[in-house]
């Protein structure tokens, strides 16, 4: 957001994902208002990002409401899934314009699905290691290899590549499509961001997938 922006809004209080969000010095913010910045590992933890804010809006006890309230969604989804998945395996494919980017195991809601959820990720996610800052697209000749038993697929209605993902014979070779364990989802944001709210309702969309 231009600074320009930032000053039009009169804020009391700025607090930045990154050092890399800002269009300017860190001390052209603080001349708008005292200004927080997140370290990158607290910027990954959504527990830390709550736990952080609550103490700089001095509403700790709140935030750990608000956390207590998540573990707890959390721990009755992770529940289910063991007896509805168990140890199955689970991959995530987003699609945007024609291209294919596939989820590694830290990227947005993925973290949700295999590190707060338990969920298995398929050995393609696994090859594709850590995530980077930037996407990655993945070829249709890489997505041949994919041998999840369940697949999450991201695309917005009308998405030029979904029509030739889905007639290609990549797409309909897979395990996924063949046993019709591909859930298609048109909404995309909550997967493709983090922080609490998407990752709850990322929890929604498969603890729902899977009761279906």
């Amino acid at each position: 957001m231009p600074l320009e922006q930032v000053l039009s809004y009169q804020p009391d209080l700025l607090i930045l994902s990154t050092v890399d969000s800002m269009t300017g010095q860190l001390t052209d913010y603080e001349e708008i208002a005292p200004t927080y910045v997140f370290k990158p590992e607290d910027h990954n933890d959504i527990r830390q990002q709550i736990k952080i804010i609550g103490e700089i809006v001095g509403k700790s006890d709140e935030a750990e409401a608000r956390l207590n309230e998540y573990d707890s969604k959390v721990t009755e989804a992770k529940e289910q899934l063991v007896n509805t998945v168990g140890d199955e395996t689970v991959a995530i494919i987003w699609v945007a314009g024609d291209q294919y980017f596939m989820f590694e195991q830290d990227r947005h809601a993925a973290k949700v699905l295999y590190e707060e959820l338990g969920l298995t990720p398929s050995a393609l996610t696994v090859e594709l290691g850590a995530a980077e800052a930037n996407w990655n697209p993945i070829s249709l000749e890489k997505l041949a290899e994919l041998e999840a038993d369940h697949l999450f697929l991201l695309a917005e209605e009308g998405v030029t590549g979904v029509d030739a993902l889905e007639n290609s014979s990549v797409y309909q070779n897979l395990k996924a499509v063949q046993n019709d364990h591909v859930y298609h989802y048109t909404d995309p944001s909550n997967w493709t961001n983090k922080g609490i709210i998407a990752y709850e309702k990322t929890i929604e969309d498969v603890t729902e997938a899977f009761n279906n």
